[in-house]
């Protein structure tokens, strides 16, 4: 075979090769029909129905999901998705389809499985990294939590209330990002949504509710279900006078209240809170060295990654897009790191949710007194 011959020949078996990767790729995207087949995260304030509930409606996800590459109305209906206009019109309004040229196209990221096994592997890359920089830290965090005797619960506060947490705020002061803020340009919401698949093996999120000064903070994972289910019926019964008053006298008056909430560890029989209160005080210490931790982890992620580069890869809109979305993997390959370390324990509804018992929900909850502005 002469070396024209030759060259053309292995041209050509590229060829195949990379038509049928994308081939491939192709299939597996088109086994969804719609975009809430995907996770869908919202990392927003929102002053109506939020975005999934928009997404919800209809055949909107099944649209979203097809227009992630540009169609017309008309491949649209090709592909057996009918479409009106007023429906086109509400999601353009939510920022979640823009219309250019007759052509609608999806209006934030939906990551596919090659595409999060990509950013997965880079992020599992820098996780040691930012371990290093943080694990004496951790280790201080921890000893001081032993001494009130609720080391149980330093990995739901090392998640929930500093790296899900107080690191966004030091984001937001470096100008790093955005605070979510509802205004006449986001009349709807406010902040970034995305979408991948597939979901990982373990993730835990954050949820909170405020009283005046006061924030309940409950570290929650599907893992955690049905125990924590049980949890959160009851405590969304309480008023926010009942809250208030034992977060700031440390103990609760009302039996009922007490009653139902001492098989979850949050009260001992004579009525004293056992959570922990994490006290805003530039002169507290353990807020001291959750604010070094903090601002340790925004100093270094963008340092360590390479965010113009995700941006580009991707087709993420800005830098500050490719943080929150990069950063939310980075948060649970640090927690992975820390625990594979033996630095921090997984709670035990989280670890082994089969062998929890009620009161290892208290593990995963804590109360924080904010500083007032």
């Amino acid at each position: 075979m002469n070396l024209f011959l030759t060259r053309w020949f292995f041209t050509l078996i590229l060829f195949f090769f990379f038509s049928s990767l994308q081939i491939a790729q192709q299939s597996v995207e088109q086994q969804h029909k719609s975009v809430l087949e995907y996770r869908i995260v919202q990392y927003i304030s929102s002053s109506a129905p939020d975005p999934i509930s928009i997404m919800r409606l209809d055949n909107n996800g099944e649209l979203i999901l097809a227009c992630k590459q540009a169609k017309t109305k008309e491949q649209l209906s090709d592909m057996n998705i009918n479409v009106n206009d007023s429906q086109i019109r509400l999601l353009e309004l939510y920022d979640l389809l823009k219309v250019e040229n007759g052509n609608l196209q999806t209006a934030f990221p939906i990551l596919n499985e090659k595409q999060m096994q990509q950013i997965r592997k880079s992020t599992k890359q820098v996780a040691p990294k930012l371990a290093d920089f943080l694990e004496n830290d951790v280790k201080e965090l921890i000893s001081l939590l032993r001494k009130t005797g609720r080391s149980k619960n330093a990995y739901s506060i090392l998640f929930a209330y500093i790296v899900d947490g107080r690191v966004w705020t030091c984001f937001e002061n470096q100008n790093l990002i955005h605070d979510n803020t509802i205004d006449k340009n986001h009349p709807y919401w406010a902040g970034q949504v995305w979408a991948f698949l597939p979901e990982r093996e373990f993730s835990c999120g954050t949820n909170s509710s405020s009283a005046e000064d006061y924030m309940f903070v409950v570290n929650w994972s599907k893992n955690a279900y049905p125990t924590l289910g049980l949890f959160t019926k009851e405590i969304r019964k309480l008023d926010e006078n009942s809250f208030l008053q034992f977060s700031r006298k440390g103990y609760v008056e009302n039996d009922s209240i007490k009653n139902v909430l001492i098989p979850f560890g949050v009260f001992n029989e004579s009525g004293k809170l056992l959570l922990p209160v994490i006290e805003e005080n530039s002169d507290n210490e353990f807020y001291q060295i959750s604010q070094r931790i903090s601002k340790k982890i925004a100093d270094k992620v963008p340092a360590l990654l390479s965010l113009e580069e995700f941006r580009k890869e991707y087709n993420f809109r800005d830098i500050e897009q490719s943080l929150i979305i990069v950063f939310h993997e980075l948060m649970w390959d640090l927690m992975d790191e820390l625990v594979e370390r033996g630095v921090i324990e997984k709670p035990v509804l989280f670890s082994n949710p089969d062998k929890a018992k009620s009161k290892d929900v208290a593990d995963i909850v804590f109360i924080v007194h904010k500083q007032k502005e």
